[in-house]
């Protein structure tokens, strides 16, 4: 079998609950998707996030300096493949859009390997079929209160016994006043995430974890900047809220400093920063290691699979927003999510 192209495209999808974070605003998400033909006519997908038309755009015009590599050459050889990759770009530098373009080639490889095997790529990597809780992240953004209280109404109502919802408003007792409603609307019967998407500084973050102790949070996502692993090992060893970090740190190396120091409690690596499926191989020993609960960010249609393989997988985190690339969208039915049994992703892309 050889590669015979990849196609790119730029796509924009509306979104039920308008995002609203401490790092950006949005009715709309970007994505970039990915097809890689093949001469035997399997078609590998996959799809990232792209955040704006300017990182799509980028990305897309590495992925065809990358597809000049891999023209004629073996899509089942992935690892190769990949070694191809990361050394062709070794001058721009292994984050940001270069890694972008690498995962989203490697997870659409990935997925050929499936398609050809008959099988689903949870089979290849030595998983079993199963099922996952999940926790609901779509909505409970930085809106106001009677918002948040209906989505949250609207959550459970279908299922979820797991939500998360989002800090980092410039008022720190709004944050605390709404958990503190959804706290005593829903009592204990509901896991409550906070994600505060870097949101506060270190002063902050000692305070609000040290008042969050008595709502029996989940965790506590991202509540410093990426790069202070410092502060990160200072909270996580210093707080008795748990500390949750991870979809921000880019390869394996990386991926080893955090947890050689201490950053968390629970991590949430980003496929789309370390390197795709290959990339979760190379670090799902490390995170073993040190015994740590791992959540995937995002990306529900890969994490199953990848979470039937680790010993301390978490619940899978849902986000509909990319059901509307596939013809035949993951589902999550009353807060469960189940593998497909398909070959490869067990997904189709939309043509329009």
């Amino acid at each position: 079998m050889k590669i015979l192209s990849l196609k790119s495209s730029y796509v924009l999808s509306d979104i039920k609950y308008p995002v609203v974070s401490s790092v950006r605003k949005s009715d709309k998400i970007p994505f970039l998707t990915l097809e890689i033909h093949t001469n035997e006519g399997i078609i590998g997908v996959s799809y990232i996030q792209a955040f704006n038309k300017q990182v799509a755009d980028a990305t897309s015009s590495i992925v065809a300096f990358l597809e000049k590599l891999l023209i004629g050459k073996n899509p089942l050889a992935i690892e190769e493949r990949n070694k191809e990759m990361w050394e062709r770009t070794k001058l721009f530098g292994h984050s940001g859009i270069v890694t972008f373009a690498i995962s989203l080639i490697d997870i659409a490889l990935w997925d050929i390997k499936g398609k050809t095997y008959n099988q689903p790529v949870y089979r290849l990597l030595g998983g079993e079929e199963n099922s996952f809780d999940a926790y609901a992240s779509d909505g409970l953004w930085l809106t106001n209160l009677d918002s948040i209280m209906k989505q949250s109404e609207e959550l459970v109502s279908i299922g979820f016994t797991s939500i998360k919802m989002r800090m980092g408003r410039k008022n720190i007792k709004e944050d605390i006043e709404i958990l503190d409603a959804l706290r005593n609307h829903w009592g204990n019967e509901l896991n409550i995430m906070v994600d505060v998407n870097q949101g506060w500084n270190r002063k902050q973050a000692k305070e609000m974890l040290d008042i969050l102790k008595k709502y029996n949070v989940y965790w506590v996502e991202e509540p410093l900047d990426t790069n202070d692993l410092e502060g990160y090992n200072q909270l996580t060893l210093s707080s008795k809220t748990p500390v949750c970090f991870g979809e921000n740190i880019y390869g394996m190396n990386n991926v080893f400093t955090c947890l050689a120091q201490n950053t968390s409690n629970y991590f949430t690596p980003d496929l789309q920063r370390i390197g795709g499926i290959t990339g979760w191989l190379k670090i799902a020993p490390i995170l073993e290691y040190y015994r740590v609960p791992c959540a995937v960010h995002l990306f529900p249609e890969y994490a199953v699979h990848l979470m039937s393989t680790y010993p301390y997988s978490e619940k899978v985190e849902w986000m509909s927003w990319s059901s509307a690339l596939f013809i035949n969208p993951l589902t999550c039915e009353n807060g469960t999510i189940k593998i497909p049994d398909s070959p490869g992703f067990g997904m189709n892309l939309l043509k329009n």
